[in-house]
């Protein structure tokens, strides 16, 4: 009973349905590569429209050069108390070809995790 009433809880409140995605946190319009685990530890099928989302916005506003972000850290307001500017972190690269595999977007998969392989 309380697994269904965290999930029900995160997919309430940690889910933006203007934008179509998960956000890092309740309340926040920020992305986290982290949303990527949602249809990998089986929080939700790799077909929920919000799944698919979730990967569609972390392509569009997590990915430089080809790699994935953890997070957006602006200077002025750190979410981890580190500077801004990280660079992309590579786990969180091969979580979205893991997380294109699993909503069937094979071509795309394989193509990013030879990407990161090289």
């Amino acid at each position: 009973a309380l697994r269904d009433r965290i999930h029900a809880e995160v997919c309430d409140k940690g889910y933006d349905p203007e934008r179509n995605t998960f956000t890092q946190s309740y309340g926040s319009r920020e992305l986290d590569a982290a949303l990527l685990q949602i249809p990998i530890v089986g929080f939700l099928p790799p077909d929920d429209p919000r799944v698919t989302g979730t990967i569609t916005a972390v392509e569009r506003e997590l990915m430089t050069d080809g790699f994935v972000l953890r997070y957006p850290v602006a200077e002025d307001n750190p979410v981890d108390g580190l500077p801004g500017g990280e660079g992309a972190f590579l786990a969180c690269s091969f979580w979205l070809a893991e997380a294109r595999a699993l909503t069937g977007r094979h071509h795309d998969a394989v193509q990013l995790f030879e990407r990161l392989i090289d």
